[in-house]
């Protein structure tokens, strides 16, 4: 093989190199997770520097293809995901990699408060990490188990939780989070 071919070579070796590796070992992945979004944007710039001024002028002069793409990734996509996610039975909301559709601005940022509930930092907060996480009063009285005030506290902070776990996942995401902006959590 001539350099030039393993030179083209290089790129497929490390694209099917990078999908063994998340296959067999993803957790070495998971923290890139934040790197994809930037990633895409970096990727989409680049594709958008090698156009030319007159392909740029062509597509503007005939804008059907671009229309075209733009109503199957906003209408057509969209729709499909639905049918499908119906046709599977998912829960309604449920955010499926492949199926969720996409957006037309970033989601904003989680509060504050979300991330400071948000113990191990996977995007959700479990009712363990929402009763551990908040400020619980002290016992009134001392003894083996939890006060009344504290069994009170408990019973009002699940009812809370379940409150606010709008699709009964059993965890409360970003979104449900937000939909809440008077739920004290």
């Amino acid at each position: 093989m001539n350099s030039v071919r393993r030179e083209a070579l290089l790129p497929i070796a490390a694209l099917l190199l990078a999908c063994a590796g998340a296959w067999f070992v993803p957790q070495v992945f998971v923290p890139l997770k934040v790197a994809i979004v930037p990633a895409l944007g970096l990727i989409m710039f680049g594709m958008g520097l090698t156009l030319t001024g007159p392909q740029l002028t062509a597509v503007l002069r005939r804008p059907r293809w671009l229309l075209l793409g733009i109503g199957l990734q906003f209408v057509i996509m969209p729709t499909l995901a639905w049918v499908i996610a119906a046709k599977l039975g998912l829960p309604p909301n449920a955010s499926h990699p492949g199926l969720a559709p996409p957006q037309v601005t970033p989601a904003a940022p989680p509060p504050p408060e979300f991330n400071r509930l948000d113990a191990n930092r996977d995007g959700a907060i479990s009712r363990n990490e929402y009763l551990a996480g908040r400020h619980r009063a002290p016992p009134i009285t001392a003894g083996a188990g939890p006060s009344l005030r504290e069994q009170a506290l408990n019973g009002r902070a699940n009812s809370r939780f379940r409150h606010s776990d709008r699709n009964g996942d059993g965890i409360v995401n970003p979104g449900e989070f937000s939909a809440q902006p008077n739920a004290r959590f």
